[in-house]
């Protein structure tokens, strides 16, 4: 029997006249967002098949080096030393594989394709090939195929729970929520402790608007990893869904305990704040959100919001020129300056942000816009 050494793999992967309806935005991270990358110490492993005994000590030696090179990022050398091991050993699978590697790491994909898709037509049993040849799929844009060599990385390995999570994203990406599920369910079946399996699943019950499963997923999620920052606003998003904004406070809480200085976290708890009516202390949060991110627009065009609820007009007339100076082409951010604007009597320049706001798509802007006295100015 002879001993060689094998490389693991990587992936590498939103007042004084209730005639206004104020337009304020949470940032919804309900969709699936985390690519992770996954790592695998080398380790020694010994063969006993009968195609591995065919290969020369000379030729393992070769594929040796090549690992010792690829570890060392020495990638050049690595492609080098296991072409030496495959012009010795033709049917040395396990080279094509590492060469694969190599190729990878050297940015030359068609020939990281051809080792990949060659060490699997010789040893079918090859996973990580299938894997590497997802993920380059994936990164081309090619859905389909991407999907179906995860799928051949399942069959031939099929209690990996990394493949499965990484096939529940395309799925969850194409709207296929069932089979998302499917894989999610499959990937944290496999791994009890996955964080990120719980919360992409977690994701994938709301939008099958199945809130109470979403609500146990996210919390999963959160026991596993209390650092997990998204799946704290994931759960709060579901909270709000359910009107249960109380909850929801408390889970954008959690996530600014796990990273204080979270932008998200702030704007979504600031919005569970105005919906629950405490308008001051929701000003207090999409302040502290613009304060880490200048240039966040949907906290500015919120912070607008509360002020006019405390009828705070210049403030809100202010903060709206802010969001719109960094999106001139945000439509709500026009509607509610049109509302500040129209209180502090300046019955054109609301006519003038409405019309705009309409033309962007906001149908509340346009209704009133039609039904006010703008078309006698």
């Amino acid at each position: 029997m002879n001993s060689y050494i094998r490389i693991g793999f990587k992936i590498k992967s939103t007042m004084k006249k209730p005639l206004y309806k104020l337009v304020i935005c949470c940032t919804v991270l309900f969709f699936s967002q985390i690519q992770i990358s996954w790592s695998q110490d080398a380790e020694t492993i010994v063969e006993d098949s009968t195609s591995q005994n065919l290969i020369s000590i000379e030729a393992q030696e070769k594929f040796n080096a090549g690992v010792e090179a690829l570890e060392s990022k020495n990638y050049e050398q690595a492609v080098d030393a296991f072409s030496e091991a495959i012009t010795l050993a033709p049917e040395f699978s396990k080279a094509f594989l590492n060469r694969g590697y190599a190729y990878t790491e050297l940015k030359n994909t068609e020939k990281a394709v051809s080792d990949f898709t060659r060490s699997v037509e010789l040893d079918p049993t090859l996973h990580q090939a299938f894997f590497e040849l997802a993920l380059i799929a994936e990164n081309s844009d090619q859905t389909e195929k991407a999907v179906e060599f995860y799928s051949q990385a399942i069959r031939a390995k099929g209690d990996n729970y990394k493949y499965y999570y990484q096939r529940g994203l395309l799925y969850f990406e194409a709207e296929d929520y069932e089979k998302a599920k499917e894989d999610f369910t499959s990937s944290v079946s496999l791994k009890k402790d996955f964080a990120f399996g719980y919360n992409e699943r977690g994701s994938t019950n709301r939008m099958l608007e199945q809130y109470d499963e979403a609500i146990k997923d996210y919390q999963l999620a959160t026991l596993h990893d209390d650092k997990l920052v998204i799946a704290f606003n994931n759960l709060g998003s579901v909270y709000r869904k359910k009107g249960e904004l109380d909850n929801a406070i408390r889970a954008y809480d959690n996530a600014l305990k796990a990273e204080p200085k979270n932008h998200l976290s702030l704007n979504n708890r600031g919005y569970a704040k105005f919906e629950k009516g405490n308008y001051a202390a929701a000003i207090e949060d999409f302040k502290a959100a613009v304060q880490i991110k200048s240039d966040y627009a949907y906290a500015y065009n919120n912070l607008a919001a509360a002020h006019i609820k405390l009828e705070q007009f210049k403030e809100a007339e202010s903060a709206c020129d802010k969001a719109i100076g960094i999106d001139n082409e945000y439509g709500y951010a026009y509607y509610n300056r049109g509302v500040a604007k129209e209180m502090l009597r300046n019955v054109s320049g609301a006519c003038n942000d409405w019309l705009r706001a309409a033309e962007l798509g906001v149908a509340a802007a346009q209704t009133y816009y039609k039904n006010s006295d703008c078309n006698n100015q």
